[in-house]
């Protein structure tokens, strides 16, 4: 009950805020549909009595025709009324829609990035994102639906009782054993729910990466679809036979409860033939209490059902708003970085993911200087771009610190911290979107001017003048909808480079800028970026270390620890770590002693 009282409280002031007007007409509709099986039955007694009269006495003619007028102006009043309340129902619903999806996904973009790291939160954001949120709502509507069962069954209980009041006793009888079975039902249900929803995770993706483009493309070349889609099959009936079963046992229950229900019909039925027999009832009446019979049993039974349902819903609903109050991302602080960052400080900086024993960064310390090009350079797995994130204030700092302009960076409002910070991370996104929206969400206020959007283009190599392409600022990128062409890999790397080139950030963290750029182009851009950030700070997580030679510093990392530091002739002289992985990049060419093929940058990913 204090589940429910918790969710009316939460819901009803966004219900009046948004849309009163709808949802008081909604009531209004509720209160009318209640009373209406009334108004039905005495017509319809009317209506029968006057056949009956009209029958034995032909001249009796008038009240007939005047209760089948009252009765089609009922059923035009009645349909009217329908259309209104669907209109209002489906106004209401799409604004429902919109509020719960909007409180999602606003929500979404307050939460710290480390939930997204947690594979526990996804089991929750998978029962978030399957409409809990409407679950809220939707128990309003179960309270207006038992408010409107309880009115109809009230007014029934009225003629009932007229016979005898007995019948008032069979009704509780069916009543008790619905409510609670369905009390133990909506339980199991949800139970089941929340213990299916890892299972339900694991087929939606077997699913999801079986008509994934890139995906296809993979599976054709390995010829493994059969064993992706026997996975999917082995989970979609796992999942799908233990909701049967559940409902199998529900089933026979219901059944058993049918044939009660029926046995007490069969009881109420002879009352009502007796009491016929006595003279206690016109032939209209008897048809009248017949109908009400069936229409109070129908009604227990509903209102049995919507008061059970309250409770399974309201689980559900409560899961909604626990993830409302989730702890959000700390943003809001009067601590601005109103100047450009002139200092980086790494202290004692310690680090791991959520669920995690072991530490992804171990003891990181150390210093950036504005407008210096740093590179953070090791093999997979090393940490990189953890730190990377971290660098970015994607990830609160629990162990040890990173300062900027001596503020630590727990302390400085997330929003003017990132206004100071442009980041392209190597899973950079592919929107399905123009050309010139791809590259102004660098820079959104940037969308209109075409020539700056046109110099970006021409720094990137990436214009007309590319014989592999005819792109213009409003070209659909991706392949996703009508007219979109899709890009290389290396094309689609450039977009999301230009996204950061046009920021008006003052600090470039750039993961893996060129991974998928040719090694000749890769040095022209580095060397473009080296020029345009000139008076920037640009940190370079890299695999490649021939653009090493152009920083004014490289960090080292190995299994989550800072080894080395220094510029690439000094860790050379060392002949260290980076010394081993720079000479292993040159062993991988035919000629070593080329100095050609010396000066391009190859992966230490290969290695």
């Amino acid at each position: 009950m204090k589940t429910v009282l918790y969710i009316v409280k939460n819901t009803y002031p966004t219900i009046l805020k948004n849309f009163p007007i709808l949802f008081l007409m909604k009531l209004i509709f509720y209160l009318v549909d209640g009373v209406t099986p009334l108004i039905q039955l005495s017509i319809t007694t009317k209506m029968i009595n006057s056949v009956s009269e009209v029958l034995t006495n032909k001249n009796i003619i008038k009240p007939l025709l005047t209760i089948l007028a009252l009765q089609v102006l009922f059923s035009l009043i009645i349909t009217i009324i329908s259309s209104l309340s669907n209109l209002v129902r489906t106004k209401i619903d799409n604004k429902v829609s919109f509020l719960v999806d909007s409180a999602f996904i606003e929500k979404v973009q307050k939460l710290s990035f480390s939930n997204f790291e947690d594979p526990e939160f996804f089991n929750d954001f998978e029962r978030i994102s399957n409409g809990a949120g409407k679950k809220a709502f939707e128990v309003i509507d179960l309270i207006l639906l038992i408010i409107k069962n309880s009115i109809t069954l009230t007014l029934l209980i009225f003629v009932l009782m007229k016979i005898h009041f007995i019948l008032i006793f069979t009704l509780v009888l069916i009543f008790i054993p619905v409510l609670i079975q369905n009390l133990k039902i909506g339980k199991r249900e949800y139970n089941l729910s929340m213990s299916l929803i890892p299972t339900e995770r694991k087929m939606e993706y077997f699913y999801s990466i079986l008509k994934d483009k890139p995906v296809i493309k993979e599976i054709k070349i390995f010829n493994q679809s059969r064993y992706l889609i026997d996975k999917w099959e082995k989970l979609f009936w796992v999942f799908s036979n233990q909701k049967y079963n559940l409902q199998i046992k529900t089933e026979f229950i219901n059944l058993l409860l049918y044939g009660m229900n029926i046995v007490i019909n069969l009881l109420i039925l002879s009352i009502t033939v007796f009491s016929s027999i006595l003279g206690r009832l016109t032939i209209g009446g008897f048809v009248a209490v017949s109908q009400a019979v069936t229409s109070s049993s129908n009604q227990v039974r509903e209102l049995a059902t919507s008061i059970s349902k309250i409770s399974q819903t309201a689980r559900y609903a409560m899961d909604y708003y626990s993830f409302l109050n989730l702890k959000e991302e700390t943003r809001a602080s009067d601590v601005q970085l109103n100047e450009p960052i002139s200092c980086i400080e790494v202290k004692n900086l310690n680090f791991k993911y959520p669920n995690n024993e072991n530490y992804t960064l171990q003891n990181i310390c150390f210093n950036i200087y504005g407008g210096k090009k740093i590179a953070i350079v090791g093999e997979n797995g090393a940490g990189k771009s953890t730190l990377a994130k971290c660098l970015a204030g994607l990830y609160e700092i629990p162990e040890g610190d990173i300062n900027y302009n001596n503020i630590s960076i727990n302390e400085i409002d997330k929003y003017s911290l990132r206004s100071n910070i442009t980041t392209l991370f190597q899973d950079f996104i592919k929107y399905n979107m123009t050309l010139r929206e791809n590259l102004s969400f660098g820079n959104i206020s940037k969308i209109d001017d075409d020539l700056f959007l046109e110099k970006t283009l021409n720094r990137l190599r990436l214009n007309k003048s590319d014989k592999q392409m005819d792109l213009h600022l409003d070209a659909m990128l991706g392949a996703y909808f009508e007219k979109g062409r899709d890009l290389s890999g290396g094309q689609w790397q450039k977009v999301a480079l230009g996204r950061c080139l046009i920021s008006e950030a003052n600090l470039l963290i750039l993961d893996e800028p060129t991974s998928a750029i040719d090694p000749i182009m890769e040095m022209e851009i580095i060397k473009d970026i080296l020029s345009i950030t000139d008076s920037k700070t640009a940190i370079i997580v890299t695999h490649r270390l021939a653009c090493c030679r152009f920083v004014d510093e490289i960090i080292v990392l190995e299994n989550g620890k800072l080894i080395e530091q220094g510029d690439h002739d000094s860790l050379l002289r060392k002949n260290g770590k980076y010394a081993e992985m720079f000479n292993s990049q040159l062993s991988m060419y035919k000629d070593n002693n080329d100095e050609e093929f010396r000066s391009l940058p190859l992966s230490v990913g290969s290695i």
